[in-house]
């Protein structure tokens, strides 16, 4: 009987270990080595240390099979996490490089259609048909995509802290514009999502213009400083004849 609890219990913490069915292959011969090892210690049996032993296997067979059962369906259950997660964080990172891409397109998109109408020297038929998509544009769209019609240089301005005019611009700037006129048409964007907030119509005749008064008060400052310095030189030239014909007489 001691010999059998001892080669049960060995049996016993071999088998326990075996994953998913060591319960029930170790369990068996576990169970019954314990019986057989407590029977033959309380009868007192001879060979003791071998019944002993096969009490100890398979206490230990118990508890390896304990292990087993909680353990090992944890560290399982760990690494599914973890695969499970690495999955999930690959799809976040598929899906937010996939809606970047989309928030580039329809930026594009967006300032496209304004995009078209900018540049030198358009006609003021184009503009014309600029202002009225403006004012379509406005109609449909909430304040913070409203863009303003200025008559000038556009300039890049945050959202934040623009004030965008009414519709009604787009339509008052229109009635300024003559269809057989040339015009300079520049873009303004938002710094911070780089959308169009600003459309700049100068008319190159208007640019001409302020070119030409800048120069003339360049030529003009040019001019002042030269008489200055003929004034001044006529002047000395007096004071040094003066000196002369004092110290003659």
């Amino acid at each position: 009987m001691e010999i059998a609890a001892l080669i049960l219990g060995i049996v016993a913490i071999l088998l326990a270990w075996i994953p998913g069915c060591g319960i029930v292959l170790g369990g068996i011969p576990a169970l019954v080595g314990l019986i057989l090892a407590i029977i033959a210690l309380v009868k007192k049996k001879p060979k003791k240390k071998q019944a002993i032993i096969g009490l100890v296997l398979s206490i230990l067979s118990f508890v390896v099979m304990i292990v087993a059962i909680i353990i090992i369906p944890l560290i399982m259950g760990v690494n599914t996490y973890n695969k499970a997660k690495n999955v999930i964080d690959d799809a976040s990172s598929t899906m937010e490089e996939i809606e970047s891409q989309m928030s580039s397109q329809e930026l594009q998109s967006y300032n496209a259609k304004f995009e078209a109408y900018g540049g030198a020297n358009v006609s003021g038929t184009r503009v014309r048909l600029l202002c009225d998509l403006v004012a379509s544009h406005n109609r449909d769209n909430d304040i913070d995509k409203q863009v303003e019609v200025v008559i000038g240089k556009a300039k890049d301005t945050s959202a934040d802290t623009f004030t965008r005019l009414q519709t009604s611009s787009a339509t008052n700037a229109k009635t300024t514009i003559k269809s057989a006129s040339k015009y300079t048409v520049t873009l303004g964007y938002d710094p911070d999502t780089g959308y169009v907030t600003q459309i700049g119509i100068q008319g190159n005749e208007q640019e001409e213009s302020e070119n030409e008064v800048e120069n003339n008060v360049e030529n003009g400052t040019t001019n002042n400083t030269i008489e200055n310095g003929t004034t001044n030189e006529i002047n000395n030239n007096t004071n040094s004849t003066n000196t002369v014909l004092n110290n003659a007489i």
